[in-house]
């Protein structure tokens, strides 16, 4: 009994410790193509359009992560009463 008890808690464990590194990383996605926007373009050009992308980027990342599965379970949830 003991080991289905741990490989619960180990996979509970993985799985948040998974998402975590989901959240650190659309930042660093975002900031990674601002970088690179900053370096292509002038730094003076590069200000709002490259700062623009980088929001509508991690908007994006947030929403393919978390919004998109709850509209998915929400629309296919049988709402009707029995």
């Amino acid at each position: 009994m003991r080991q289905r008890k741990d490989k619960t808690r180990l996979v509970h464990i993985a799985g948040r410790l998974a998402l975590r590194g989901v959240l650190l990383l659309m930042p660093a996605m975002s900031a990674a193509v601002l970088l690179v926007l900053s370096l292509v373009l002038s730094l003076s050009q590069a200000g709002l359009p490259a700062g623009l992308l980088a929001a509508v980027i991690l908007c994006r990342l947030v929403g393919f992560r978390f919004a998109m599965p709850i509209w998915h379970g929400v629309r296919h949830t049988d709402l009707t009463p029995r």
